[in-house]
């Protein structure tokens, strides 16, 4: 690649090597032939997107990028948003590509070894049940914790939200023909949206997993009956359970570890906090990056930037933190004009524990009235931000109940009213207020939008007070994908700034102002 290119070809270069390389490296040869799909082992093209491609230099110094002035040579900030994957999940067994470059993980640590098994330090990660307590904590008391063993068996992965079957309405679809809704896959290929599911009961043990049964600590997921086609098991992310699952303790404060957290009660929070939300012990699965596993994520970290030290914005869920990378805040529920008001009852959190449980929370709910240590559940998380040797003060405000878990917000993706018990319109404000004040151009690009404006419009339709996205995808098969969004976060207060969270396969440009 020449050094004199204008900066946004060399931009487009650089994405272009990127694709090329992991493309390259999805289909490298694995150390063990553990973990491949067919897909994985077939003839690929690399030829990229050949219309753009043969444009890259036809707007030359026409494109409004060339003339903006900015303080720096970037002119094109990318956010790619992953969920539901902590670093050691993905990258546990991960060693840099960069000269003198270092990464902190199961592998760097001795707690595994570089075929994923247990290496000498594997007692790292050890893990705990807690007995029964009077009200919720996020610092077990050590007198209470009795270590996962033999006699005391770790809740072990499970088949918790994965399809145990193929289905007409979204992937693993049933034939070929149904897994055509989805256009942005080479038609050779929609073949992998018919394959992965489990052929097994739901929630219950996944015995794809090597070792499912008798596991005692982190864990290689992929093996002789799992490959990277095949669904696993969901791992649940809450707030109030995500606290309790790093075991945070002041007192266990080091110099190598300051926040005096231990996570050490993965599974066992997993097993308990609710009576039918159970993920059990999905938590502690790895890929093993060094066998190519999880290879298109691999070759971003070799080409790229990989953190090792950030975590996510907001203990909890995805609608929380797509919130918080939005506008650096939390949503409150509110009277839809931006007043702070009280949310029904059912959605208020109480995470002490049920009567005669050991862990499960009383109300799982998705609000609390952080700034009041009063509420359930408050109390020990404030006492611990304040007691830290260093700055992580609480912020919550008087009489606001702040969004700790997804809840679906006030509009549908076309604008209408998404009906009762959905968060209200927010007044927070938002990236996109700050960057329209200083005529930032932005826009958010999201999986399946397109599909659920059209089934938001349909389920408008067949209900105006009660609109439901799931009914109208069932009726309508070829927009089914849209369900998968996650519903619009729009402000009624600020018409043109709205943040829509995305998921699902479909990528399609959503410009926001």
């Amino acid at each position: 690649m020449k050094t004199n290119f204008e900066l946004r070809k060399r931009w487009r270069a650089t994405t272009a090597l990127c694709i090329v390389s992991t493309l390259a490296v999805g289909t490298a040869a694995y150390a063990a032939d553990w973990g491949r799909s067919s897909w994985d082992k077939r003839s690929h093209s690399h030829t990229g997107n050949q219309s753009q491609n043969n444009h890259d230099g036809d707007d030359k110094g026409n494109h409004p990028s060339d003339k903006a002035k900015t303080a720096t040579p970037i002119k094109h900030v990318i956010i790619l948003i992953g969920e539901n994957r902590g670093l050691d999940h993905t990258f546990g067994v991960y060693k840099p590509k960069g000269t003198g470059q270092t990464i902190s993980n199961l592998l760097s640590k001795g707690i595994v070894n570089e075929d994923g098994t247990p290496g000498p330090n594997f007692a790292q990660a050890q893990q705990f049940s807690v007995a029964g307590q009077p009200s919720y904590y996020i610092g077990a008391p050590a007198i209470a914790k009795s270590p996962y063993s033999a006699t005391n068996g770790m809740p072990q992965p499970n088949t918790n939200g994965a399809p145990t079957a193929q289905s007409d309405t979204g992937a693993p679809f049933k034939t070929i023909a149904e897994a055509g809704v989805e256009k942005d896959l080479n038609p050779a290929d929609l073949d992998i949206l018919t394959t992965g599911f489990t052929n097994l009961p739901t929630g219950n043990l996944d015995s794809r997993v090597p070792g499912a049964g008798t596991l005692a600590g982190p864990f290689p997921l992929q093996g002789p009956n799992l490959t990277d086609d095949d669904y696993t098991g969901d791992t649940t992310h809450r707030f109030y359970s995500d606290w309790q699952q790093e075991d945070c303790s002041v007192a266990n404060a080091t110099k190598d570890n300051s926040s005096g957290c231990k996570a050490d009660l993965f599974p066992f929070v997993m097993a308990t906090y609710s009576a039918g939300n159970k993920s059990l012990g999905n938590s502690m699965g790895f890929y093993n990056a060094e066998q190519e596993q999880a290879p298109v994520l691999k070759g971003l970290a070799d080409r790229f930037t990989l953190s090792d030290n950030f975590h996510q914005s907001f203990h909890g869920g995805t609608g929380a933190n797509h919130f918080m990378l939005g506008t650096g805040d939390a949503a409150f529920w509110s009277d839809g004009n931006g007043n702070p008001a009280t949310p029904p009852a059912s959605v208020i959190a109480n995470p002490n524990p049920a009567p005669n449980t050991v862990n499960r929370y009383t109300v799982d709910g998705n609000f609390s009235a952080c700034a009041d240590v009063f509420q359930p559940g408050v109390k020990p998380i404030v006492s611990y931000l304040e007691n830290l040797p260093y700055a992580a003060e609480p912020n919550c405000q008087p009489n606001h109940y702040y969004m700790l878990n997804n809840t679906n917000p006030g509009y549908l993706p076309n604008g209408a009213l998404s009906g009762a018990g959905n968060i209200p319109p927010s007044p927070v404000r938002t990236i996109g207020d700050a960057l329209i004040e200083k005529q930032v151009s932005w826009a958010y690009y999201g999986g399946a939008y397109n599909d659920a404006v059209v089934l938001s419009n349909e389920a408008v339709a067949a209900n105006p007070t009660a609109p439901n996205l799931t009914a109208a995808a069932m009726a309508d098969p070829s927009h089914a994908l849209g369900v998968a969004y996650c519903q619009i976060f729009r402000s009624s207060m600020r018409p043109r700034s709205w943040l829509t969270p995305l998921s699902g396969p479909r990528i399609s440009r959503t410009p926001l102002i």
